[in-house]
């Protein structure tokens, strides 16, 4: 089996130059979530998760260089902010990543504290299994990596499951997720299963990026800092003003 996926990966890579960027769409399945049925609070917004998620398409761009993850389309409850349902779907609003530069940005919208971007590179590692299955006509590896993060919740009991083609040798995926010998068609989460709907490879020129710099750029530890911390409106704008990057 190690032999076989050491095979994979050579021919994957070695034919990744062949591929110079791409625009890669994605629809949503949620279905609801068992352990928070007999939790009110928890059972009424993912309920209102799992109506929404049918409306949501994402956009994966990306070049030689970069990569770049948003949401296209969404109906939002009202209420509720992009940042909000994606959460309760258990994916990020906005990616932004640099492998050589190794910048890595997560952008978010909180009441809180406002528009932000989480600088600290999403944690993964990945086992290849030798379970295959038919995606789109694409025949696909599957791969598996700990959740980590959530504080000990549900969620991090279950691991992430990615099911990659080596026929489209981009090591590239949606959510962050990526460092595989080929295209995640398919990640499937605790909340949500996140499945491609639309590939298109070699565009003419490279598809726009944003690369989510004019925003304060913070840690997860700063992030909460800030959600929890004392500080006048005038004191936090201050900080946050300070680590903007323009």
């Amino acid at each position: 089996m190690k032999y076989i996926i050491a095979i994979v990966l050579m021919s994957s890579f070695y034919s990744f130059s062949q591929i110079k960027n791409g625009v890669v769409t994605y629809g949503v399945q949620k279905n609801l979530i068992e352990e928070f049925k007999n939790k009110e609070y928890l059972s009424e917004f993912d309920r209102e998760a799992t109506e929404v998620a049918p409306s949501i398409v994402f956009n994966l761009f990306f070049n030689k260089a970069e990569v770049g993850f948003s949401v296209k389309e969404i109906t939002l409850p009202e209420n509720q902010t992009v940042t909000d349902m994606t959460y309760l779907i258990g994916f990020t609003e906005k990616i932004y990543e640099n492998k050589k530069k190794k910048i890595y940005r997560t952008y978010s919208n909180s009441s809180r504290i406002g528009e932000v971007v989480n600088v600290d590179s999403l944690q993964y590692k990945w086992t290849i299994t030798s379970e295959t299955k038919e995606i789109n006509g694409y025949n696909c590896y599957k791969a598996t990596t700990p959740q980590f993060g959530d504080n000990g919740a549900i969620a991090s009991k279950y691991d992430i499951t990615a099911w990659f083609t080596p026929k489209i040798p981009v090591p590239y995926g949606p959510n962050g997720y990526g460092n595989l010998p080929g295209l995640i068609l398919e990640l499937q989460s605790f909340y949500s299963v996140l499945y491609v709907k639309t590939i298109d490879l070699n565009l003419k020129e490279d598809p726009k990026i944003d690369k989510l710099e004019n925003y304060p750029q913070l840690t997860e530890d700063e992030i909460i800092k800030y959600m929890t911390s004392t500080l006048t409106p005038e004191q936090k704008k201050a900080v946050m003003d300070s680590k903007r990057i323009k």
